[in-house]
């Protein structure tokens, strides 16, 4: 698959596609080594969206509806078998978007859906908005929600290749219209045991938005656990996957 969407980490076509889909302000790159403790029939292909890493030169865009639109016209011409759809907590939502997209162009479902780190998409946001926050308030959020590095925070240039990303993705979370679609596939999601940003009630929602089995898996560790728990993380996956 040669697109400048999807980046194919395992060098390889694979019987079965892994699409995954990052966090916010996250990129292809979260996803690079993923191959390594996944079956060799998987080829792991990790979304890179525009304003980020070899697209850093490219606008982000900043609308839901706009990206998925993108994302779907990308994946429905080169879905040609078996494919898996993985998003964390911003990705998840994304993914879930476009797979009801997909689904509405009449493109195969995927054999399973894994939700990771994420609110389902029925539950209205709560939370301030803070895409568009000052930048010293806009950083001290992200330094409460964690996962950007304080090299970054701190440094003048870095900030200025990586907020226009970060406030693009987050206008995305913060404007994300409630969603009550369903999709028939098997789903699994997983959440965080110490993740103090998304509940697990919350999580627990993603049900009723599948038509088929949707199962629940506890992982420790905080909103990141894809980084800081990845082999747990991958060893679910293998087992849903393989059994």
């Amino acid at each position: 698959m040669k697109s400048n969407w999807f980046s194919n980490f395992s060098q390889k076509l694979g019987k079965t596609k892994l699409f995954c889909f990052p966090y916010a302000g996250g990129n292809a790159s979260t996803f690079a080594r993923w191959h390594e403790s996944l079956p060799q029939h998987l080829a792991v292909l990790g979304l890179q969206m525009p304003g980020r890493a070899s697209r850093l030169m490219e606008a982000p865009i900043d609308n839901m509806e706009q990206l998925t639109t993108m994302i779907a016209d990308q994946m429905s011409f080169h879905i040609n078998g078996d494919y898996v759809m993985f998003g964390h907590s911003l990705g998840a939502r994304v993914a879930f978007e476009v797979a009801v997209k997909l689904m509405e162009r009449g493109v195969p479902s995927p054999n399973y859906f894994l939700a990771s780190g994420s609110p389902a998409p029925s539950l209205k946001r709560t939370e301030a908005p803070i895409y568009d926050l000052p930048e010293t308030e806009f950083i001290e959020e992200l330094r409460k929600k964690g996962g950007t590095p304080e090299l970054i925070l701190q440094n003048e240039e870095l900030k200025s290749i990586f907020l226009p990303a970060l406030r693009a993705d987050f206008k995305m979370v913060d404007h994300y219209r409630q969603s009550d679609r369903k999709l028939k596939v098997r789903a699994h999601v997983f959440y965080g045991v110490e993740d103090n940003t998304i509940s697990t009630e919350s999580a627990m929602g993603w049900k009723y938005h599948f038509t088929e089995s949707c199962a629940f898996h506890a992982v420790n560790g905080d909103h990141f656990f894809i980084d800081n728990n990845r082999e747990d993380v991958l060893s679910l996956i293998r087992q849903i996957l393989v059994g």
